[in-house]
């Protein structure tokens, strides 16, 4: 018997090998779009959890100068104490802005709708990062009474932050 001129074993034989074909594609197609969700995904989880512990730091930091207010009028120890706390507050805050930018520079977090979702509230809060390590640096530059570490970390941070704002500018 033929099936469009062809023998029933041989029209068999190809029509089993176009239907293994199109499930070998069709398992592909399924394969790259799951892939793709999932890394989407874990972008966003990834994401989520570096500004929740952004926004858990900032917290910190808004808490102390809440209860702690910096004053000229201040015994030097007092002042050089809050300085320093505060400087280690907003430092850890921006490491995990730093850890983000890192993160978005290696390809990491490449969604366009993440990136551009999270690039106002980064870029806000790095903003805040460099009036504040601006303050330090004013407080302490030049000043003997200060140590003397406490400045050019400042002015180390400040330009790192600079690098991570042309990141999230950029984007």
């Amino acid at each position: 018997m033929a099936i469009f001129g062809l023998e029933a074993s041989d029209f068999i034989a190809i029509l089993a090998v176009c239907v293994a074909g199109v499930s070998s594609a069709l398992t592909a197609v399924i394969f790259l779009k799951t892939f793709s969700r999932n890394r989407k995904s874990e972008q966003i989880k990834i994401a989520r959890e570096i500004q929740d512990k952004i926004n858990t730091s900032s917290k910190d930091y808004a808490e102390f100068l809440g209860k702690n207010e910096y004053s000229d009028k201040s015994p030097l120890e007092h002042r050089s104490d809050w300085l320093s706390n505060f400087g280690n507050l907003i430092r850890f805050t921006f490491g995990y802005l730093r850890y983000f930018t890192y993160l978005v520079e290696q390809k990491e977090i490449d969604d366009r709708s993440i990136l551009n979702y999270y690039k106002k509230g980064v870029l806000t809060a790095l903003g805040d990062m460099d009036d504040y390590f601006a303050f330090i640096e004013q407080k302490t530059k030049g000043n003997p009474n200060f140590p003397p570490r406490m400045s050019p970390n400042a002015a180390e941070s400040r330009e790192e932050i600079s690098k991570c704002r042309m990141v999230w500018e950029h984007i």
